[in-house]
């Protein structure tokens, strides 16, 4: 229950809703008509996203996640809302949703055997019109069988919690530089061989059960990526 609860205040967040302070504890017990543990369980977890700081004795305070005047992913909610949150327009473009089988590279990754099912998706978008992103995507099928053009155009994830229940428990992220390495006929506007900043994602379900494998390449030279951590290290705030 509280990570329905976390999600509906994070929506309210990203539609400006709440803009400097979240309500007190007792205004959201009301609202939502739960328990206390259950309220402190979904603000700790919006907490861990880097939305929300704590100040002791007057509550729960939006961050205001900016960097100059360009557009920032924030990677703490994930990188499928995280792109949606962007400011802007932002369309999607289906240009493949097929079966494939899961080669060495994604098996190890996803942790399934080569030869195994996965639903493939690849979608181009655009911030304002302009090239923003090339999404290729894995599911594996055995946890997640079918995927739609609908599902696709709007948020897979949101589809598949809703059809099978699945939600995203954690995920592993990596960073790097790569190449365009074939033409898109959906993206002229890029040329090949050029690098861009990837973002490589293995999102996990309960019981760290891998269900998706992604990379996704950014094309807007201005975007900065936005992380919250609130691990220690050796008894030190990092």
């Amino acid at each position: 229950m509280y990570h329905q609860i976390a999600d509906d205040i994070i929506k309210q967040i990203s539609q400006k809703k709440y803009t400097e302070k979240l309500p007190s504890e007792a205004q959201l017990i009301e609202h939502y008509q739960v328990s206390r543990n259950t309220i402190r369980k979904a603000i700790d977890e919006v907490c861990q996203q880097g939305l929300l700081r704590r100040v002791k004795g007057s509550g729960y305070f939006i961050n205001k996640i900016t960097m100059n005047d360009a557009p920032v992913v924030n990677l703490s909610l994930g990188a499928g809302r995280a792109m949606r949150e962007v400011d802007g327009h932002l369309a999607s473009t289906v240009l493949t949703i097929d079966s494939v089988k899961a080669d060495q590279f994604r098996a190890d990754h996803l942790h399934v055997e080569v030869g195994a099912t996965l639903i493939h998706v690849v979608r181009v978008r655009r911030l304002n019109g302009a090239p923003y992103c090339l999404e290729n995507s894995y599911y594996v099928a055995q946890f997640v069988p079918e995927i739609t053009e609908e599902d696709a155009n709007n948020s897979i994830f949101k589809a598949i919690n809703q059809r099978y229940g699945i939600t995203v428990n954690n995920a592993e992220n990596y960073l790097s530089v790569s190449n365009v390495k074939q033409h898109v006929d959906a993206l002229p506007e890029i040329d090949l061989g050029q690098s861009y900043l990837t973002l490589t994602q293995v999102n996990y379900y309960a019981n760290n059960v891998a269900f998706n494998f992604s990379t996704t390449q950014f094309f807007n030279q201005d975007m900065t990526f936005y992380f919250h951590s609130s691990q220690t290290f050796g008894g030190e705030s990092k």
